[in-house]
């Protein structure tokens, strides 16, 4: 998946990752409390760090379709997020 930009709530294109793995690259920078999750609500949603710190993971799943969703809560933020199939370590 390219870079996706937004600064609300957004849904990102769904995906299979091929290795059983993905790699998340997002920053952002505001007021609000920005966090990436699944879009059904299952499992946990992992905050984003904002102003100039990057956050990066990689999640390991079944190699099913993933549909997540980016959330802004408490103000306004301006986000960025990338997803790359494989394991890469940030």
């Amino acid at each position: 998946m390219a870079e996706t930009t937004g600064d609300g709530e957004r849904e990102l294109p769904a995906f299979t990752p091929e290795d059983g793995a993905y790699t998340v690259y997002a920053a952002c920078a505001g007021k609000g409390k920005v966090s990436i999750g699944n879009r059904d609500g299952a499992g946990n949603s992992h905050p984003v760090a904002c102003d100039g710190v990057r956050t990066g993971g990689v999640v390991h799943v079944e190699k099913e379709v993933q549909r997540l969703v980016i959330r802004v809560a408490g103000g306004t933020s301006e986000w960025k997020v990338a997803v790359i199939a494989g394991s890469h370590q940030p």
